[in-house]
């Protein structure tokens, strides 16, 4: 029985159980006062005092559907019964299909950016014959989920010789050369947004076209590039939240580089909702303010300024998502027990 308000955390018993026990234990260490408003429990459960719940937090892999129609159905009539009552959903699972490769990108593109040409592969003999009318290079990967093999195809041959079998969902995505000429590095750069509220989380440099944390490349460049990324708005915030919006989520996380020559602005082809959170080993000599590391602990500083970070706070419900009241922290030590009353 919840003993206080407090904000229902629910997860399954089996799929990725333990995924974010890092923000649990992060909070207990840090700032105890809020781990005490959350209860966490594992599907299927019941709510014994609706009284006392301010908030319900899915912690589900997106889509839901796509994995267990069962628990989809059991989150959905959770959500329905919370939003009966008044009670603040945050990103419902209805809406997180609107994050796969092709939905997103058409949605996102309807915010103002160029996205790359996404789309779905229903006849694979049929694209082993035109490619969907898309041009080498492209890459094939899951439309749904996340962590999937990513294929590239630089030639009619290749791409012909794709395993499009070994897909469940294949989708073909238009290969955009982000690299920058004035080092050859590709760039991600990623938005997180909650609520209203959005950060510029942190910029990436690789010599690899797939772009992630552990082939990043570190420098007192590349460090000094992305402390100037994070430590000011992302200057597409405004477009980033009318993308948010669109696709029906309270939190998500947007990853975009530039093209070639900088003309023009695409995101890199999906947007994150707030299950794609993970937590890193950093080492804080490489970059002093890492994005990850203060995501992980709650603020980030920068140039005698307090900025909140936007994942940390969404999951602890202290953001002005939904009608939650928040105000920002005035030092490492978060005090939010007050959100939740």
């Amino acid at each position: 029985m919840l003993s206080m308000p407090s904000i229902l955390i629910v997860r399954h018993p089996t799929k990725m159980t333990r995924f974010y026990d890092v923000v649990l234990n992060w909070m207990a260490n840090h700032a105890p006062e809020c781990r005490a408003h959350f209860e966490v429990k594992n599907l299927p459960c019941d709510v014994t005092d609706w009284g006392k719940l301010r908030l319900l937090v899915p912690w589900l892999q997106d889509p839901v559907q796509a994995w267990s129609p069962d628990t989809y159905t059991l989150i959905e009539k959770m959500a329905d019964q919370c939003e009966s009552r008044g009670i603040p959903v945050i990103n419902r699972a209805r809406n997180l299909v609107n994050a796969g490769k092709t939905a997103a990108a058409e949605i996102i593109s309807k915010s103002g950016f160029r996205t790359p040409r996404t789309l779905r592969i229903l006849d694979m003999q049929a694209f082993r014959q035109d490619f969907n009318g898309m041009g080498v290079p492209f890459f094939v990967r899951e439309d749904w989920g996340h962590g999937s093999a990513i294929l590239r195809a630089n030639t009619l041959d290749e791409a012909r010789a794709l395993p499009l079998e070994s897909f469940k969902r294949p989708v073909v995505t238009e290969l955009v050369d982000v690299r920058d000429a004035r080092d050859g590095l590709f760039r991600k750069y990623r938005y997180f947004a909650a609520g209203e509220h959005g950060v510029a989380q942190h910029l990436q440099c690789s010599e690899e076209w797939i772009t992630r944390g552990a082939g990043r490349v570190f420098t007192d460049a590349t460090r000094d590039e992305e402390l100037a990324y994070i430590a000011r708005q992302d200057p597409h915030h405004a477009r980033f939240q009318a993308a948010r919006r669109a696709l029906g989520l309270d939190v998500a996380a947007f990853d975009y580089g530039y093209a070639k020559g900088r003309q023009s602005r695409r995101v890199g082809g999906q947007s994150l909702p707030v299950h794609r959170l993970r937590a890193y080993d950093i080492d804080l000599s490489q970059c002093r303010h890492s994005p990850q590391h203060c995501r992980n602990a709650g603020v980030l500083f920068q140039s005698g300024t307090v900025a909140c970070s936007a994942e940390a706070s969404a999951i602890f419900g202290v953001l002005t998502i939904r009608g939650l009241k928040w105000a920002p922290p005035s030092s490492p030590r978060i005090s939010v027990a007050r959100a939740c009353m």
